[in-house]
């Protein structure tokens, strides 16, 4: 007999993931970029998690994606607005200056909008994945800020 899946299930794999990405973000070394991909996919896991862990709780379903961008526009639309609420209150000027300097290093400008960052990342696995082939892909600069922002959401609604 298979087990009911409840949201707090997929939170406890999701602050796994997540905490497994602390630990290689603190191990980080410039000169070894295997402790930053394998932080960046946990804590992407992670986002991905707290993402079905809320759908869960709302909708009584799980949608099999890894788009964080579509999982995004499932959740109810107050889930929506109090992500995007936290995700901004998360933006802090250290994180604005790191945003500045990545744009001169790209000669691009990148959003700091949540529903805009989304669908960037939404190959985000693969990209990462295969970045040997050195494809551009879309700076991880808000990944920790998302995820946090999920994190509370699930903590408001309940979810531990």
């Amino acid at each position: 007999m298979s087990k009911i899946i409840q949201p707090k299930d997929i939170y406890k794999q999701a602050l796994a993931f997540e905490k497994c990405a602390k630990i290689l973000h603190e191990q980080y070394d410039f000169w070894d970029n295997s402790t930053k991909i394998g932080g960046f996919m946990n804590e992407a896991l992670s986002v991905e998690l707290y993402l079905k862990a809320i759908l869960l709780f709302e909708k009584n379903e799980i949608k099999r994606t890894h788009h964080f961008d579509e999982l995004f526009k499932l959740l109810s639309e107050e889930s929506q607005n109090e992500i995007i609420s936290l995700f901004n209150n998360s933006i802090d000027n250290k994180k604005e200056q790191e945003k500045s300097l990545l744009e001169s290093i790209y000669n691009s400008e990148f959003t700091s909008e949540l529903i805009e960052i989304l669908p960037h990342y939404k190959n985000l696995f693969v990209d990462v994945r295969y970045k040997f082939e050195n494809k551009p892909i879309y700076p991880i600069i808000y990944l920790s800020e998302i995820r946090e922002s999920l994190k509370k959401r699930c903590n408001n609604l309940g979810i531990l």
